[in-house]
């Protein structure tokens, strides 16, 4: 694995145009190293699979749909395993936490109760 995309390996931001291409060059590079097609080789494999993650689609989703995924995804009213769910939702990545903080919706149902004394 090329050491200029391992920032990218270790999180969810999507590659720049200019790392496509040269992600796109090393698959390239990848299968050519392959003696014959049907040649089984682990850390080829695994490389190559490391760099379909990054190129995967699904890194491509702004957040303010991520947003709104959360929204339709969570209960209009909100109980205490909702508001769970909801902070378990902000905890899976720094992505999926700023796509949770901006979209208001998910946070207007729930209601404060005051502290017991």
């Amino acid at each position: 694995m090329d050491s200029r995309f391992l920032h990218l390996l270790e999180s969810n931001i999507a590659p720049t145009p200019l790392e496509v291409v040269a992600i796109h060059a090393e698959v390239a590079r990848c299968l050519s190293s392959k003696t014959h097609p049907t040649q089984h080789d682990p850390e080829v494999e695994a490389t190559l699979e490391r760099y379909r993650g990054i190129l995967s689609p699904i890194r491509q989703i702004p957040s303010e749909i991520w947003g709104e995924i959360f929204y339709f995804a969570t209960p209009a009213a909100v109980n205490e395993e909702g508001k769970d769910d909801l902070l378990d939702l902000c905890c899976v990545c720094s992505i999926w936490y700023e796509a949770a903080l901006h979209a208001h919706g998910l946070w207007a149902n729930i209601k404060l109760a005051p502290l017991p004394e």
